[in-house]
């Protein structure tokens, strides 16, 4: 990888609702990239606790103007927190990070590189671990991946079936036609992927751990625990697409079929950890 002394045409934007006590840590990945961005936004979303001094504390630990602040004036959630940072991004690229998760230190520069050499890519994505720790643990990435990065072309159907990705994988071009619907709160960034996916977009995803979320994804903390919300949202999302035209109508009640079956599995499954945990 390149010198961290160059900075990347990316803005890293990171939505922040009572973040205070994660929220350096995730900077601190985006900081210790083997090619830092230009720019990180930090969106606080009218946190109710001291982030909003955290971030001061952020915007004075670097370099002056590399830490930016949004405060908003009340809790509008996070598919919103990201729309206001991506309108007032710098960069030719934005990438996506939120404020309890973290990044490897190759992930902007891999992902970049593959962007840069792909015009048409509007937006890609990677995969991610998973930690109990503090700290991520990232396994070493193979030897030849600068010269190949392994990846794979996402489909519409793919989008349709299940989301490829994380939103802290996700880095999109600047220009890109959508943005994430203002006030969504759950399965926002699965919404976005469908309609830029139904409308021919290019999508690509690294087959690579790049990022680490330090909670489970149906476990008890944060938005991944609200399983009835996200179930709703998950069928919500596909009105919407039969109401604009994206979907037929066989195609539209054999994915909220679909879509059920996935909640009630996914249901049993958790029942069965809970019952394992005593």
């Amino acid at each position: 990888m390149t010198s961290m002394a160059t900075f990347l045409p990316v803005s890293v934007v990171i939505p922040c609702f009572g973040c205070a006590r994660t929220i350096e840590r995730a900077v601190a990945s985006v900081a210790g990239q083997s090619q830092r961005p230009q720019e990180v936004i930090v969106v606080d979303d009218a946190s109710p606790d001291d982030t909003a001094q955290v971030l001061q504390r952020l915007e004075a630990t670097y370099p002056a103007g590399w830490v930016r602040r949004i405060t908003l004036r009340s809790n509008l959630g996070a598919a919103s927190a990201r729309n206001a940072g991506w309108d007032v991004a710098a960069g030719q690229y934005v990438a996506f990070l939120d404020a309890d998760d973290a990044w490897h230190p190759d992930k902007l520069a891999l992902q970049y590189a593959l962007m840069e050499s792909e015009p048409d890519l509007v937006l890609t994505g990677h995969g991610f671990i998973q930690s109990e720790k503090a700290q991520a643990n990232f396994p070493p990435l193979p030897a030849a991946t600068c010269a190949a990065i392994p990846r794979r072309t996402v489909t519409s159907w793919q989008t349709l079936l299940k989301n490829p990705f994380i939103t802290p994988s996700i880095m999109v071009r600047k220009e890109a036609p959508m943005r994430f619907l203002p006030g969504q709160r759950y399965m926002e960034d699965h919404l976005l992927l469908m309609q830029l996916a139904l409308r021919g977009a290019p999508i690509q995803r690294i087959e690579l751990p790049l990022a680490c979320i330090f909670k489970s994804r149906y476990g008890e903390a944060g938005l991944s625990s609200h399983m009835d919300a996200m179930h709703r949202a998950e069928l919500d999302n596909l009105d919407r697409l039969r109401r604009d035209g994206s979907l037929s109508a066989l195609v539209y009640h054999g994915l909220r079929l679909y879509v059920r079956l996935k909640f009630f599995r996914r249901l049993l499954l958790v029942r069965i950890q809970q019952h394992a945990q005593g």
